[in-house]
C-alpha cells in the first residue's frame, strides 16, 4: 500500500505478510506504518528497533482498524504495547468523562446560591466518591500494578480532575465554617494547601491561580485581616507576577482586589455587614454602609461608609455611588438595613 506494489513483486523474507483478525493481509512495512511505529520505538540506520520511545500523551484513542474492512485490529503481537496503550486510553476517556460530568453537577450545586446543610453534606460525600474514583481509574491502576516509572514505562495519570475535586471539596468545606478554626476552617485550609502543592509541581498556573485565590477568601474571611496579610502577600504575589496568570483578567482582578482588602481590612467589614443585613449583628456601624441603586440593588461602600465616588450598578449600570459623602439623589439606604434597623 506504501509504494503501490504487488505481492509477488515483495521480497516476504526482509517484509513478511502479516494476517489481521480480520482476514485481510498486509506486509510488515505497511501495518508498521498505519500503527506509527517510529513513534514508540528508536530505530537505526538499517531500520531495526533498538529501544523504546515514552508512549506519546495525546488525546487520539481511535482504534487502530483494518484499511479494508475497518475492523478494529488486536491481538497482534508485533503491535502489543501499542494496541494496550490505546485500550488504556480509551478506558481512561470513558472514566474521565465520567468524572467530568460529576464535577460540573456538583460546581452547578454550589453555584446555586449559598448551599447549606444537607444539600452541602451531600455534596462533599459526592466529591469524596469522585476523588476516590479518580484515584482508582484505569491508568492510575496500571501506573501503581508497574511500580510506577521506575520499572516499566507507564504514562503518569492526569492531574486536572484531580485538582478541580480537591478545589471544589475545599470549597464546600469552606461553606461549612461557622467559626474561625472550627473543623471546617481547618478541612478547606488542609485541602486548598494540599491543592496548591500539587498545582506547583505539575506546573498548573491557571488552576493554581484558582486556588490561591479561593484560601485568600477563607483567610480573609474568618480572620483579623493585620495577623493574615503576609500570608494574603505570599499566596497572591505569585498570581500577579505570573505571565500566564495575568492574561487571564479576571483572576488577576480578583487577585489583586484580594491583595488590597487584605491590606485595609475592608474584606471583613463586608462580611460582618452581610451578617447584620441577614439579622445577625456583630457590632460596630456596617449597617449605614448599605445603599440601593435606583432599581433597589444592594451595594456596599466601605470605610467610613460616605459616597466619594460614582460608579455603575453590576446589575443594571445605573449609577451608584456619589461625592463629598453625599449620595447620589436616585439612590437611598438599603430597604434591608432600615428592616433591621426597625426591629431593633
Amino acid at each position: 500500500m506504501i509504494e503501490f506494489t504487488t505481492y509477488e513483486e515483495c521480497d516476504l523474507n526482509k517484509d513478511p505478510i502479516m494476517l489481521l483478525p480480520c482476514g485481510h493481509f498486509y506486509t510488515m512495512s505497511t501495518l508498521d506504518g498505519l500503527f506509527d511505529m517510529p513513534q514508540a520505538y528508536e530505530i537505526d540506520s538499517d531500520g531495526k528497533y533498538i529501544g523504546i520511545k515514552p508512549l506519546p500523551r495525546s488525546q487520539d484513542v481511535k482504534p487502530k482498524c483494518c484499511p479494508d474492512c475497518r475492523t478494529v485490529v488486536h491481538s497482534i503481537g508485533r503491535y502489543g504495547r501499542l494496541l494496550s496503550f490505546l485500550r488504556l486510553r480509551f478506558l481512561e476517556r470513558k472514566h474521565l468523562i465520567t468524572v467530568e460530568r460529576s464535577l460540573k453537577a456538583c460546581a452547578y450545586k454550589l453555584n446555586q446560591g449559598e448551599t447549606k446543610g444537607k444539600d452541602l453534606s451531600n455534596i462533599i460525600k459526592k466529591l469524596q466518591k469522585v476523588l476516590a474514583s479518580i484515584k482508582m481509574g484505569p491508568t492510575q491502576k496500571v501506573f501503581d500494578a508497574c511500580g510506577g516509572n521506575t520499572q516499566v514505562e507507564v504514562p503518569c495519570p492526569p492531574h486536572k480532575p484531580i485538582i478541580q475535586t480537591l478545589h471544589l471539596l475545599g470549597i464546600s468545606y469552606s461553606r461549612q465554617v461557622e467559626e474561625s478554626k472550627d473543623e471546617s476552617y481547618k478541612k478547606a485550609y488542609e485541602v486548598f494547601v494540599e491543592v496548591i502543592t500539587i498545582c506547583d509541581e505539575t506546573q498548573s498556573l491557571r488552576l493554581g491561580a484558582e486556588v490561591r485565590i479561593s484560601l485568600a477568601r477563607l483567610l480573609l474571611q474568618w480572620n483579623d485581616a493585620s495577623k493574615v496579610k503576609d500570608d494574603i502577600a505570599s499566596l497572591i504575589d505569585p498570581v500577579l507576577t505570573n505571565a500566564v496568570t495575568s492574561k487571564f483578567t479576571e483572576l488577576y482582578e480578583q487577585a489583586k482586589d484580594l491583595k488590597q482588602q487584605a491590606a485595609t481590612g475592608t474584606f471583613k467589614d463586608v462580611i460582618q455587614a452581610m451578617n447584620m443585613v441577614d439579622g445577625y449583628n456583630y457590632g460596630g456601624s456596617w449597617s449605614s454602609h448599605w445603599y440601593e441603586c435606583p432599581n433597589g440593588h444592594p451595594y456596599f461602600i466601605g470605610n467610613c461608609g460616605g459616597a466619594t465616588s460614582t460608579a455603575r450598578c453590576i446589575e443594571c449600570g445605573e449609577s451608584v455611588g456619589g461625592s463629598s459623602h453625599q449620595l447620589l439623589a436616585s439612590n437611598r439606604q438599603s430597604e434591608a438595613v432600615r428592616r433591621v434597623l426597625n426591629r431593633s
